[in-house]
């Protein structure tokens, strides 16, 4: 159903405080449209023809990839502005409704999904000797200590299960460790359509 999906740039460009395009992050998503504040960092013409990004139009749902406010999305509508790292874009092929669209993306299921993808990343980085062990730690013990709890629907239980499977199933084919997923799992199976904890 997508065109294109991608994020920002990782880099600083060189602001201009009277330019006329917009440096966005994470903090101006979330609202239906896009949220422009005083201290929004602006860049001029020339700049941003240097990282013009190609793959944002009027089907674009935006969304942001980091910190508390991940997954928050707003519709671009044109706007003058250049992506940072914490935003990403979600481009629609014609004809997909990209009002009913964001709508699943804020459901709770789908931020379940992402916290699942999220988790999943971060057990296998935290597998890889390169990175730093101190910084995974505390992450890893910061995720454990964290707790969440969301009402599902029958529909949205039975697709949570479905999901989880795919996840388990593609983790086997890959040779990659599946406990997680299985905790989650039983989990699943345990709270019949209740309140679930993660």
């Amino acid at each position: 159903i997508t065109d294109a999906i991608g994020d920002g740039l990782h880099g600083t460009p060189e602001y201009d405080s009277d330019g006329e395009y917009y440096f966005l992050n994470g903090n101006n998503i979330g609202n239906e449209n896009l949220v422009f504040k005083d201290n929004t960092d602006r860049i001029s013409e020339f700049e941003y023809k240097k990282y013009k990004p190609v793959n944002i139009s009027e089907n674009t749902i935006l969304i942001t990839l980091n910190g508390a406010t991940y997954g928050k999305t707003s519709f671009y509508h044109n706007e003058k502005i250049l992506l940072g790292k914490s935003a990403g874009y979600i481009t629609l092929k014609n004809g997909e409704n990209k009002c009913f669209v964001r709508f699943y993306l804020q459901s709770n299921i789908a931020r379940l999904i992402m916290e699942l993808i999220i988790f999943s990343f971060k057990r296998i980085f935290s597998q890889s000797p390169l990175l730093q062990y101190n910084v995974l730690a505390k992450e890893d013990f910061a995720m454990k200590e964290q707790k969440r709890f969301l009402e599902l629907s029958e529909f949205e239980w039975r697709l949570l299960i479905k999901c989880l499977n795919e996840a388990r199933s593609l983790f086997l084919n890959d040779g990659k460790p599946v406990e997680d997923i299985d905790e989650l799992l039983i989990k699943a199976f345990k709270m019949k359509y209740q309140k679930a904890r993660i």
